[in-house]
């Protein structure tokens, strides 16, 4: 049991109503995510499609990401109902209707977006399709960015870090400038030769090189939520 009543004490309100907004705000950082990886120049992802629907009225290829942009609406509504849920906590005395009366709209609105929210992002994820093919020929075809920042830290090692890095700033501004690629520009480099053997280059050109502890931490949070369940 509450120590106070909810009519004197109004934040377990806003709490909720809080709560929700943040959870829908969540879903659509996923929805936006997939929105944009299923752009049609970048194609990692894509969305579920039936013969019936039709993504344009005037481009009959589109196949428009509807759900994943209805969720980031219904979270920027969530959102809303917080504001309403804060000034509904500023009352004269205990049972002042005007906070109670915008209560009565927060809290059934942003259970409402949230739901929908779910719903709508299960049966867009239900629905995915992952091109796991064009996920690797887009980190291939920019290895070389990729991987700057490991040259830095591995020429660091004998050279110091600022100095490393103000190497590899220098030949990675000269490409961008003279449209040079970057691998041909940092293999041919002599200082950057000087530090570092061909098999330790090769390596570091390699975009698996770079995935950290990415693979582990997606482990661990699908066996947290596999534990829930």
């Amino acid at each position: 049991m509450p120590l106070a009543g909810w009519h004197v004490s109004r934040d377990r309100v806003t709490e909720f109503v809080s709560t929700l907004a943040m959870v829908t705000a969540s879903l659509a950082r996923i929805a936006d995510e997939i929105r944009t990886l299923n752009r049609w120049e970048i194609g990692e992802l894509e969305v579920g499609w039936t013969q019936q629907q039709i993504g344009s009225s005037t481009m009959p290829h589109k196949r428009n990401p509807e759900g994943c942009e209805q969720v980031v609406v219904l979270a920027r509504l969530a959102k809303a109902q917080v504001l309403l849920a804060l000034d509904a906590m500023i009352l004269e005395h205990e049972r002042d209707y005007r906070g109670t009366r915008l209560e009565w709209c927060a809290v059934a609105d942003v259970s409402h977006y949230a739901l929908m929210a779910l719903s709508l992002l299960t049966d867009t994820i239900d629905g995915l399709t992952v091109h796991d093919e064009t996920m690797a020929r887009t980190a291939n075809a920019y290895s070389d960015a990729i991987c700057t920042e490991a040259f830095v830290f591995e020429m660091a090692k004998q050279l110091g870090k600022s100095s490393a890095y103000e190497i590899i700033f220098e030949i990675t501004q000269a490409c961008q400038r003279k449209r040079i690629p970057m691998r041909q520009a940092l293999e041919s480099d002599p200082r950057v030769g000087a530090v570092m053997p061909k098999e330790t280059l090769a390596r570091l050109f390699e975009p698996r090189t770079h995935l950290g502890m990415a693979g582990t931490i997606v482990d661990k949070v699908l066996d947290k939520v596999a534990s829930h369940h």
